[in-house]
């Protein structure tokens, strides 16, 4: 069984990936950490890491879970909506 969303849940969903990659970024631009050094740190690409901080590329919970502990915030930080 395949799960198919509409265009409206499709819009909302990545709304979520980009306010999840927004608080990312603050996240990591409040530590001064630049991309380049969280991606040293993570063991991310750098390219990855954009993707997430644009809301381009889905992020797993086991990621948000990393970059929370590297960041030192709470993972709910980065799942306020702004």
């Amino acid at each position: 069984m395949s799960m198919h969303l509409t265009s409206e849940e499709s819009l909302s969903l990545n709304e979520y990936h980009r306010n999840i990659g927004l608080n990312i970024h603050k996240a990591r631009a409040k530590r001064k950490i630049t991309i380049e050094k969280l991606s040293q740190i993570s063991g991310l690409r750098t390219q990855t890491i954009e993707r997430y901080e644009m809301g381009t590329h889905n992020i797993s919970f086991v990621v948000l879970m990393k970059l929370a502990s590297i960041l030192k915030v709470g993972i709910d930080e980065f799942l306020v909506w702004n």
